[in-house]
């Protein structure tokens, strides 16, 4: 069981670490009222939207219902929507919250589709606002940080992607997006919708869309200078976080991955995220940082605390209402009276996800510091927050770089590596049965018959059930002159082989005359 270690906890105050003047244009960002207390970052933000069609994934059919040709593009749409640091002229228009709203694409294809998002985005706004229609409209023209077009900042920088809730767009955090790239982040993202329409369901199937999109996203910022490609980050809302934690499952370029109000976290998507078959928990071994609200109906941190390959800060809440780690709530604070609790939980978010992303991407020492302190330390004060630690254990070879030690760095460390896991944790597997078989053979073809009984007697322990791994330890003393432990290897074949569950009728009368073979004449000598 991990163990979750307090680190501090305080009713909610945050104004001293975030409060900060306005910068310059130029080389800087300006603040924005709906920031709210977030202090820029030392770079003007850029914004830009790439067009592709996903051709591996169909979005229209060929035909229709009544069997005539559709016409136009066929593959998936995507608007990959990027924020970036950014050289910016002096007085640059910046971009109003309504061009968030409705991207306006460099590829015409896609007018409609967008204005089919634009309608879903300005409904959530009436919900959010509680249909106050004056003030949907007042925040179309609400002025944001980044200017669409800008040059792009010299260098390469560390690569973000986020990935948001089931039929949500990246305005669920926008403030986040343009606030990281302020501080030196390229962030990417794009919207939430189903295989065929413009909403999905809240199933499995739409968390894959959601992974899909991620990968497509990744593979689309391939493409550019300005992007550091060995340094990525994922992060995600809700079920954008599940996606995040399944994508980092089988996506070895992934360093950090931060969740806000994790769906993974709940009890009713726990085996949402268990039963997809990109779930390992050894996979998820990058470093994570979760945002979440402690007393939220169905929280269930088992998920969480089982990750333990992974060093896991959670940042709890006492008490966070829907959608408070969304830059709605910013909205909110911007039109009407700001309920200041809620406002200071988003920018602590904020902040919190950006000393992550430095520690971990950057590699900045004073990052991992703000993240080792308590949180009153930080500026938060009180009992509604508190931060936890929960260190990750060593991450275990994959089959691919155990059988890379055994050929380029030696038997004896490859045994090593493996008694040490072993003696953690007996059950562990750290590679397939007829793999570990094949090597051993090898190695045994080369003369080297030592150590294939060494390879051999890690598969054999690794899978004591299977008739065929004591075969093989035999044959490998027999070749090493070991009689006496071939003979006990060969007793154990005939001890295994009637519940051997994988065994053939045909494999297990090749193993029976084996080991009876060599049981009734160990020498091999020929009777009289």
């Amino acid at each position: 069981m991990s163990m979750r270690v307090i680190i501090g906890m305080g009713a909610l105050t945050f104004a001293l670490m975030l409060c900060g003047p306005a910068l310059s244009p130029g080389g800087a960002a300006l603040a924005s009222a709906v920031w709210g207390d977030l202090e820029p970052g030392p770079h003007a933000v850029g914004f830009m939207a790439v067009e592709k069609y996903d051709y591996s994934r169909s979005f229209e059919a060929k035909k229709d219902y009544f069997g005539t040709p559709v016409s136009g593009e066929r593959g998936r749409p995507v608007q990959v929507c990027v924020w970036y640091p950014a050289t910016v002229a002096e007085g640059a228009p910046r971009m109003v919250y309504g061009e968030y709203a409705f991207v306006y694409p460099e590829d015409g294809r896609l007018y409609m589709f967008l204005a089919g998002l634009q309608d879903r985005e300005v409904g959530v706004l009436h919900f959010v606002f509680n249909n106050d229609r004056g003030a949907v409209i007042d925040l179309q023209s609400e002025e944001m940080v980044a200017v669409r077009g800008a040059a792009a900042a010299t260098g390469r920088f560390p690569l973000i992607l986020y990935a948001p809730n089931f039929n949500s767009s990246f305005t669920e955090n926008l403030i986040l997006c343009e606030y990281l790239a302020s501080h030196g982040f390229v962030v990417a993202s794009t919207h939430a919708y189903g295989p065929r329409a413009l909403r999905s369901g809240q199933d499995p199937a739409a968390v894959e869309m959601l992974i899909a999109d991620l990968g497509f996203v990744l593979a689309t910022m391939h493409d550019f200078d300005f992007v550091d490609h060995d340094r990525l980050g994922v992060m995600g809302g809700s079920a954008g976080a599940l996606a995040g934690l399944l994508f980092q499952m089988e996506n070895l370029y992934v360093d950090a991955l931060a969740g806000f109000n994790a769906a993974f976290l709940n009890s009713g998507a726990i085996e949402m995220a268990g039963g997809n078959p990109r779930f390992d928990i050894r996979a998820a071994s990058a470093p994570m940082l979760q945002v979440y609200g402690a007393a939220q109906e169905g929280r269930d941190l088992s998920m969480l605390d089982s990750l333990e390959y992974s060093e896991r800060y959670a940042l709890a809440f006492n008490e966070l209402p829907p959608l408070a780690l969304t830059s709605y709530r910013m909205f909110l604070a911007t039109v009407f009276a700001p309920n200041e609790t809620e406002r200071r939980a988003y920018e602590a978010a904020c902040v919190y996800a950006r000393n992550f992303f430095d520690a971990e991407l950057k590699q900045d020492e004073s990052a991992g510091e703000f993240l080792a302190a308590p949180p009153d330390r930080n500026g938060l004060d009180g009992a509604a927050v508190a931060l936890s630690h929960m260190a990750g254990r060593d991450v275990p070879p994959t089959e691919e770089q155990f059988m890379a030690i055994v050929r380029e760095r030696g038997v004896e460390e490859a045994v090593e590596i493996f008694e040490s896991f072993r003696a953690e944790d007996p059950d562990i597997v750290l590679f397939q049965e007829n793999v570990c078989n094949f090597t051993g053979y090898g190695l045994l073809q080369r003369g080297r018959a030592r150590d294939a009984v060494a390879v051999f007697r890690m598969n054999a322990e690794t899978y004591p059930a299977s008739a065929n791994t004591w075969d093989s330890l035999a044959e490998a003393y027999l070749a090493a002159g070991d009689a006496g432990k071939a003979t006990e290897c060969y007793r154990k074949v005939l001890e295994v082989l009637p519940d051997d569950p994988r065994a053939t009728d045909e494999i297990r009368e090749v193993l029976r005359n084996n080991a009876e073979g060599f049981l009734e004449n160990p020498t091999g000598e020929e009777g009289n």
